[in-house]
């Protein structure tokens, strides 16, 4: 459930801080100033390839650039260069042609990245040194082979486009990352000895049966496999099953000191049965069909339970391990929890109920509650019985009335949609409250010690806010049109992004024209 999108479509949004609070944290920058103003040297970390524009902590590079700086007109140490091209929107042939002007550039520079298809990579190996790659990724990668040595290489993603591998040996010993995607038979590519990471994509055929005991991370997604015959290590730190058309846990050979297990969008009916190790910590079970966690047995020293939309309606006969910090129960309607059997550790709770909130009872020592009421909810957020220990609250439905919260502790408040009035805690930091009643926003008093607030009301309905006269608006967000009433913020706007015109934004964030 993506709460943010939760949002009428035609509101405004404004994000603002004091203006004492100023930094470079705070101000959304386009990415071509955070790349210009990383180093004093911005050929030092160096892109080229599809976008127009740099990425975060790279310089776009044109290719009138790289042949001043391999030619020596521009003096400068380049330690990372990336080439990207992966869909064959560039004009290979003009890097074709550096590199052969220019053999030797890749080398002197410590870390390269190499995005592109296969055909690419086999012309620019015959020509140029390749030593230096770390990272390649390959699409229509059915012909590659280990035949060029990279020595260095890290990181190999392969698109074979549902072909079969050509029979990919002796991979390098540095390679730490391997991810493979749209591949029949991935049993044709032998895996590295020390290989860290692994991941494979919609892929189909025979899979590999054991696995390099450095393994640390291992992921199947739409790889529709019979993983009953699969001998994971037992060192193996994550893994996770998307959408692998998995009836049952029972079928799985478990790594006995498995920390993480992400399990989703699997025809999984029950968890009853699962002999899981006791060493999970983090287990997600997202997207599934579980509907009852009655007779479960849960890891012993399980910290976080994720059992986001399911079809959980109650939590009758759940038996939680007593280390439980962190439950998960959002996009089902659970209609009876206030007696759930909750953990005395237990510290987050995000849950989507059905039951008449005045009833509810919050675990004692709860630090982080996400609430989504139900519509029918018409009491006021003061019948809740919220404890003091509460650090940051989620509210989403419901009405509000003008009470003390008796919140000492909470930092982050955030309720939307909802009706009435609000009175934050004078504790808050971090505030964001939507409504489609315009009214509310007149009086609205934002404390003190607010850093960032973000508020979300009707189209042309601007809130001229009293305890905003010592703020400074630093980004907005703008689904209407901007009108006359919002004239005396603009004049401290210095970033403006989403729907608005678009001169109106280019002289917003221009620094010529402010």
């Amino acid at each position: 459930m993506n709460l943010t999108d939760s949002r009428p479509s035609g509101t405004q949004i404004l994000s603002v801080v004091p203006s004492g609070l100023v930094s470079m944290n705070t101000v959304p920058l386009t990415s071509d100033q955070l790349a210009l103003g990383r180093s004093i040297d911005k050929y030092e970390r160096l892109y080229f390839g599809t976008f127009p524009f740099s990425i975060q902590g790279l310089y776009c590079s044109t290719i009138e650039e790289l042949y001043r700086i391999a030619g020596g007109a521009v003096r400068t140490n380049i330690t990372y260069f990336m080439y990207e091209d992966c869909f064959g929107q560039l004009d290979f042939d003009v890097f074709l042609s550096f590199c052969k002007e220019f053999p030797t550039f890749m080398s002197s520079i410590r870390e390269v990245s190499f995005h592109g298809r296969a055909s690419q990579f086999y012309e620019l190996a015959a020509v140029a040194d390749i030593h230096n790659i770390v990272d390649l990724e390959l699409y229509c990668a059915s012909t590659f082979t280990m035949a060029q040595a990279m020595p260095n290489l890290e990181h190999l993603y392969l698109n074979f486009q549902g072909r079969h591998p050509a029979g990919i040996e002796c991979l390098p010993k540095s390679l730490k990352s391997l991810v493979i995607d749209e591949c029949g038979d991935p049993i044709g590519i032998e895996l590295p000895p020390l290989l860290e990471r692994l991941v494979c994509f919609e892929s189909y055929g025979d899979i590999w049966q054991t696995y390099p005991e450095s393994l640390q991370y291992l992921k199947f997604q739409e790889t529709y496999f019979t993983f009953g015959m699969c001998v994971f290590p037992d060192q193996l730190y994550e893994l996770s099953f998307w959408d692998c058309g998995i009836q049952s846990l029972n079928t799985i050979r478990w790594p006995q000191h498995l920390k993480i297990l992400d399990f989703r969008e699997n025809p999984l009916y029950t968890l009853v049965g699962a002999a899981l190790p006791d060493s999970i910590e983090v287990l997600k079970i997202l997207s599934c069909s579980i509907s009852s966690l009655d007779g479960v047995v849960f890891p012993r020293m399980l910290r976080t339970l994720d059992l986001y939309d399911n079809e959980i309606s109650s939590f009758d006969g759940a038996l939680f391990p007593s280390h439980l910090e962190v439950i998960k129960v959002l996009e089902q309607q659970v209609q009876t929890w206030s007696k759930g059997p909750f953990p005395d550790t237990l510290r987050v709770l995000e849950l989507q109920t059905l039951e008449d909130p005045k009833s509810l009872i919050i675990p004692f020592g709860l630090e982080t509650l996400t609430l989504v009421l139900p519509e029918s909810f018409d009491g006021s957020y003061c019948d809740f019985m919220l404890p003091s220990s509460l650090q940051a609250l989620s509210i989403y439905g419901g009405c509000s009335t003008e009470f003390e919260w008796n919140l000492p502790n909470l930092q982050i408040f955030h309720i939307e949609p909802f009706r009435g009035f609000v009175l934050m805690p004078n504790s808050v930091t971090n505030v964001a409250i939507s409504s489609q009643d315009a009214s509310l926003f007149q009086d609205l008093v934002i404390p003190a010690n607010v850093e960032n607030w973000e508020l979300s009301y009707p189209v042309n309905t601007y809130p001229r806010l009293k305890s905003a006269q010592n703020y400074k608006l630093l980004s907005g967000h703008y689904g209407g049109i901007i009108n006359e009433e919002m004239n005396d913020v603009l004049d401290t706007l210095e970033y403006i992004s989403e729907h608005v015109d678009k001169k109106f934004m280019d002289d917003i964030n221009s620094p010529v024209g402010r």
